[in-house]
């Protein structure tokens, strides 16, 4: 864990922590979520619902793990209505775990990373042209399409989830065996 924790420094994550499996808090309502459509992928994401597999399914592929690490990017924002900060901060954060999925594909364990939102891979899935995915080996799903409750994971692993006024926080969890 001391590797994997001096990565996380080194790639720029603003906080860790470790975590058990015991402290992953699972919630089947999220899927609702994606259901609904909320973050318009629905469908058309390899790494989303309903393409990635039932909520049991995704419960069930954390459940092999042990533990491991929440790593959280904390961006400032101009101001709570910032979503350009806000995107761009996603974009870093995504480009921070691919950065950390690459060292520990190379490490040679067992781990799955997970990250906020869809995902962000290819600048377009090819689940949209119903073609095969090009990058399976790098693509990277999201904590809530595994039925993860971030906000009590988070805080499970004694992070905070609100970072401040004018802030966002966007949450990876890279679990291990």
């Amino acid at each position: 864990m001391q590797n994997l924790s001096d990565k996380i420094v080194q790639i720029g994550f603003d906080k860790f922590a470790e975590i058990t499996l015991s402290q992953v808090v699972f919630d089947v309502s999220f899927r609702k979520l994606c259901e609904d459509n909320v973050c318009r992928q629905y469908g058309t994401n390899y790494m989303c619902p309903p393409l990635i597999g039932g909520a049991d399914e995704c419960i069930a592929k954390v459940k092999k793990y042990n533990g491991g690490m929440v790593v959280q990017s904390i961006v400032k924002l101009e101001d709570s209505f910032d979503f350009e900060g806000m995107m761009a901060g996603q974009k870093e954060h995504d480009n921070r775990l691919r950065i950390l999925a690459e060292f520990l594909r190379n490490d040679g364990g067992q781990y799955l990373v997970l990250g906020a939102g869809p995902c962000p891979q290819c600048a377009e899935c090819c689940a949209i042209k119903k073609k095969l995915c090009i990058n399976p080996d790098k693509a990277i799903s999201s904590v809530e399409a595994h039925c993860i409750d971030v906000t009590k994971t988070v805080t499970n692993a004694g992070l905070k989830y609100n970072n401040g006024e004018a802030t966002v926080s966007y949450v990876g969890l890279v679990l291990t065996k």
